[in-house]
C-alpha cells in the first residue's frame, strides 16, 4: 500500500510544478506588490488529534503542502502557508494535534503511534522511551507557539465523532488564556449542508457559535474565510501602518534562493535548521521520522541576503520504507524529492561517525540528476575522537572517493559546543572571530582552552582549517595570475567568498551581546557556502572566455581518433543556460567524443572557470555534410546527437 500510494504521489509531483506556475501567474495578477511574511497575519488552526487540521490548511492555501492521512499524529511541526481571500492575506499555521492531561502518558504515546524500533537501533531503550516521552509535549508546544502569535485561531472539531471530552478541554483552555483573540469554531466534516446543520448543534455547549464546513469537499470554506477576514486587518490598512513607521516593506520580492536540507535519519537536519534561525523552528527528538511535512522558513543572512530553508523528513531506502507499511513515511519521502526539485541549493546532511553510506550516495545522485547546487555538511563533528590536523584531510579524501557524483561539491564540517552556558558561548564567538580576522592560530588556542575551559580538539580542528582556507586562497591568488584572464574569475570568487566570511564574523560578534541564542560560526558557514555556490550557479561565462578555456584544453590534450582515423573536432561553444550552467559544444561528430574525454573537457571547466558546488551540463551538437541528391546542390544541415536528458535541454539549430 505504501509503495502505490509512493508512485502515485510521484506521478502527482511531476505535474505540480505547472500548475503552481498557473497560481502564482493568477496571484501575481491580483496583488502586484508582496508582504514579507513575517508581517502578514496569521491565522493559527488547532484541535485534537486526526479532526483534519491538515485537510484544511491545504484547501486554504490551494495546494497538497501539508501530509493528509487518516491517522493520529501525522502533523507534528508548525506549517505556514499563504492565503488569499478578496483584498485580504494572511498567513495559515497548521498544527499538530492538542494533546489533553486527562489521558495517560501511556494512551498518548499509542494514539501518536511514535514507533521506538525503526532507525533507532544504535540508542538505548531507555533514551528511547524518554524521547516518546517527551513527543506529545514537544508537539503541544509547537502549536502553543502558533497560537500565541496569530490573531485568529480556527477551532476545528469533528462533527461526525461528536463532542469529545479533549474538545470540552480545549475550549477551557482558549477561553481562559486566549479570550482577548478572535475564535471561530468550526465543526469539521460536515458534507451534508442539512446534516450539517444538526451536527453542528451539538457543540453549542463550548461556548462559541459552531459553523458546519467540510474541508473535503470545501463546503462552507468562503463563508469560513469571512468570518476569518473579520478578524484581521486589511491589506490596505497594513500598508499604511507599514509606510507611518517609514519603512518600505511593500517592495516587489527579488528572487530568494531555497536551501533544501536533506539526508538520511536522525543526522540532525532539524538541529542544523534550529541552529541556523536561532529558535526552535521544528521539533529535534532522538526518535527516528521525527519530522514529516517539508518546514519552509525564511531566514537572513549575515550580509542581508534572505533565504528560504527547507527542512525535510529523513530519506530511507525504497525497500525500508515500503516494507514498513508506513504511509506517512512514504508520503514524508515524496515531500523531502519535491523539496530537492523545488530548491537551488541542497544541503546533504551526513553523519561524522558513519561517514558515507550507500543512502547517501543515492541522494548524491538524485540531486546530481536534478541539477541542483549542493554542498556536503559533515554533522555531530564533534564526535569524531582523537582528531589531529590531518583528521580534515583525510575524511575528505575519503568523502570525495565515496561520492564520485559529487566530487565538485564543498565540504562543511557542523557542531555545536555542548554542556556551556550563553554567556560563555558569548564569550567564545567573540574571541573566535577576533583571533580568525588575525590569522593567530596560537593565541585562539590558548584563549578558548585556557580561558573557557573548552577541549582542545575542537579548537584545533577549526583553527586548522582557517589556516588552511588562508593558504588555499594566498596559493588561488598566486596561479590565477600566472594562468591569465580565463581563470580570473576563480580568484573573484574566492575574494567574495572571504570576504562574506569576515562579515559572517562581524554579524556573529554583533549579535552574540544581544541574542539569547548564538549560532556558532561553524553554522554560519553552512549559509555562507551555500550563497556562493548559488552565485556560481547562476554564473554566466561569455562566449570568448568560454573558447579560450576551450582551445587550451584542446590544445593540451586532443580528441582521440577512432580506428577509421577520424578525430573529433571543436568549432566553437557557448553557454546556453545558467541554473545549472549548461555548455553547448558544436562539433563534426558527436559520436567522436567518448565519454572519457567529455569528462576531461568538463574538469577543464571546472579547473579554469570555476563553477563550484554546481553540476555543470555538457551537450555536444554534431554537423554531417548530407551528400547530393539528385539534382540538388549541396547543403548543410545541423543534427542533433543527444542522448538522454540532453535531448530537453538541447538549443535550436
Amino acid at each position: 500500500m505504501a509503495r502505490q500510494l509512493s508512485e502515485a504521489a510521484s506521478k502527482e509531483e511531476r505535474s505540480s510544478p505547472k500548475e503552481a506556475q498557473v497560481k502564482e501567474k493568477r496571484r501575481k495578477n491580483t496583488t502586484t506588490k508582496n508582504i514579507p511574511d513575517h508581517l502578514l497575519p496569521k491565522v493559527a488552526i488547532v484541535g485534537r488529534p486526526n479532526v483534519g487540521k491538515s485537510a484544511l490548511f491545504n484547501r486554504l492555501v490551494g495546494g497538497k503542502k501539508a501530509i493528509v492521512v487518516d491517522e493520529p499524529g501525522v502533523t507534528r511541526d508548525r506549517l505556514y502557508g499563504r492565503s488569499y481571500w478578496g483584498n485580504y492575506e494572511f498567513m495559515v499555521v497548521d498544527t499538530g494535534g492538542v494533546l489533553t492531561i486527562s489521558k495517560s502518558q501511556t494512551d498518548l504515546v499509542e494514539e501518536l503511534a511514535v514507533s521506538t524500533t525503526i532507525g533507532m537501533e544504535g540508542i538505548p531503550l531507555a533514551t528511547r522511551e524518554a524521547a516518546v516521552a517527551k513527543m506529545p509535549t514537544m508537539i503541544e508546544k509547537q502549536a502553543t507557539v502558533a497560537v500565541e502569535e496569530s490573531s485568529v485561531i480556527i477551532f476545528l472539531v469533528d462533527g461526525q465523532a461528536g463532542l469529545n471530552a479533549a474538545d470540552v478541554e480545549i475550549a477551557d483552555w482558549l477561553r481562559k488564556h486566549y479570550s482577548d483573540k478572535c475564535i471561530i469554531l468550526a465543526v469539521n466534516k460536515c458534507e451534508s449542508p442539512r446534516k450539517g446543520i444538526t451536527q453542528a448543534s451539538e457543540f453549542w455547549s463550548l461556548g462559541f457559535d459552531p459553523f458546519p464546513i467540510s474541508a473535503l469537499s470545501g463546503t462552507g470554506t468562503g463563508e469560513l474565510l469571512d468570518l476569518v477576514c473579520a478578524g484581521i486587518e486589511k491589506v490596505e490598512l497594513l500598508q499604511v501602518k507599514a509606510s507611518a513607521e517609514g519603512t518600505e516593506y511593500l517592495e516587489e520580492e527579488n528572487y530568494i534562493p531555497a536551501i533544501a536540507i536533506v539526508g538520511r535519519p536522525n543526522v540532525g537536519k532539524s538541529s542544523i535548521l534550529n541552529a541556523l534561525v536561532g529558535e526552535d523552528r521544528t521539533i529535534v527528538s532522538p526518535v527516528s521520522g521525527t519530522t514529516r511535512d517539508a518546514i519552509d522558513t525564511e531566514f537572513t543572512g549575515p550580509d542581508g541576503q534572505k533565504f528560504r530553508l527547507i527542512d525535510t523528513a529523513g530519506i530511507r531506502k525504497k525497500t525500508a520504507v515500503a516494507s514498513s507499511g508506513s504511509i506517512p513515511e512514504a508520503l514524508s519521502v515524496n515531500q523531502a524529492f519535491r523539496a530537492i526539485r523545488r530548491s537551488d541549493v541542497v544541503a546533504l546532511v551526513i553523519e561524522a561517525m558513519a561517514c558515507i553510506t550507500e543512502q547517501d550516495c543515492k541522494i548524491a545522485e538524485r540531486i546530481e540528476r536534478e541539477g541542483k547546487g549542493c554542498l556536503i555538511v559533515v554533522n555531530k563533528w564533534d564526535t569524531i575522537p582523537n582528531k589531529n590536523q590531518e583528521t580534515t584531510i583525510f575524511y575528505e579524501e575519503d568523502v570525495r572517493r565515496k561520492v564520485r557524483s559529487l566530487s565538485w561539491a564543498p565540504i562543511v564540517y557542523s557542531t555545536a559546543i555542548a554542556g556551556h552556558s550563553v554567556e560563555k558561548q558569548k564569550t567564545v564567538a567573540i574571541d573566535f572571530g577576533i583571533c580568525i580576522q588575525y590569522r593567530r592560530s596560537d593565541v585562539l588556542f590558548h584563549i578558548l582552552t585556557r580561558r573557557n575551559k573548552i577541549p582542545a580538539y575542537h579548537v584545533i580542528v577549526v583553527a586548522v582549517i582557517q589556516l588552511k582556507l588562508c593558504i588555499s586562497e594566498l596559493n588561488a591568488a598566486v596561479i590565477q595570475l600566472k594562468l591569465g584572464i580565463s581563470e580570473l574569475n576563480a580568484a573573484v570568487i574566492q575574494l567574495k567568498l572571504c570576504i562574506s566570511e569576515l562579515k559572517a564574523q562581524k554579524h556573529l560578534r554583533d549579535n552574540s551581546r544581544s541574542s539569547n541564542r548564538v549560532v556558532l560560526l561553524l553554522y554560519s558557514r553552512i549559509i555562507v557556502s551555500a550563497a556562493a555556490v548559488e552565485k556560481e550557479r547562476s554564473r554566466r561565462l561569455t562566449t570568448a572566455i568560454l573558447n579560450q578555456v576551450v582551445r587550451e584544453a584542446v590544445a593540451f590534450k586532443a580528441p582521440p581518433r577512432t580506428r577509421g582515423g577520424k578525430r573529433g573536432r571543436v568549432y566553437y561553444s557557448t553557454q546556453a543556460a545558467i541554473r545549472p550552467p549548461t555548455f553547448v559544444f558544436f562539433v563534426n561528430d558527436a559520436k567522436l567524443f567518448p565519454e572519457t574525454y567529455r569528462r576531461y573537457m568538463e574538469k577543464q571547466l571546472r579547473t579554469s572557470a570555476g563553477f563550484a558546488g554546481t553540476p555543470i551540463r555538457l551537450l555536444w551538437r554534431s554537423r554531417r555534410k548530407i551528400e547530393k541528391s539528385a539534382g540538388k546542390g549541396p547543403s548543410t544541415t545541423m543534427q542533433d546527437g543527444f542522448t538522454g536528458i540532453e535531448k530537453s535541454l538541447a538549443v535550436p539549430a
